[in-house]
């Protein structure tokens, strides 16, 4: 194992294994509407919490995609129990969109990403809990040795496999 695909391997791959679960009614109902509505903006005032920290991963972090549509944000924020599994997710995508070579994820391209549902909470957390710096082989720990994160998914080294390189 390489260190530049240490997200890969114990994030995103085993997140493509996951079975995925069915909206609660009333989430199904948020998505049947922002489905209906092509349009729909978030107010810039009102921000949910958990989109801004989205955005903000999204323009200062590494991902090599853009999201212009914010009803694919606002269901991430509404699937999304923590910051951790909102993260957890952006990087999952990320692998999607570069085995898809998509630079922008639309609300169609997230639609097909996560065609077979989304993840429950419990899986999540094997995941999260996989993805922490001490679990993976010392000598690849090593070199992340002195980080300032215990988290792979903080480590830009750790994802360049899934990263669109200039």
């Amino acid at each position: 194992m390489k260190i530049n695909n240490l997200v890969e391997k114990t994030v995103c791959s085993p997140m493509s294994k996951l079975e995925g679960i069915e909206l609660s009614e009333e989430n199904a109902m948020i998505f049947i509407n922002l489905h209906l509505q092509p349009n729909f903006k978030l107010s810039k005032k009102t921000l949910p919490p958990l989109v801004q920290i989205l955005q903000s991963r999204l323009k200062y972090g590494w991902m090599g995609f853009e999201v212009n549509d914010d009803r694919v944000l606002t269901m991430l924020s509404i699937i999304s129990n923590s910051i951790g599994q909102a993260i957890l997710y952006l990087y999952y995508i990320q692998y999607n969109m570069k085995q898809k070579n998509e630079k922008e994820l639309t609300w169609d391209i997230f639609n097909d990403i996560f065609g077979k549902g989304f993840f429950n909470e419990k899986d999540l957390h094997v995941i999260w809990d996989n993805q922490k710096i001490h679990k993976i082989p010392e000598e690849l720990s090593k070199k992340l040795n002195g980080a300032s994160s215990d988290n792979l998914i903080d480590h830009f080294m750790a994802s360049e496999s899934i990263m669109f390189m200039p």
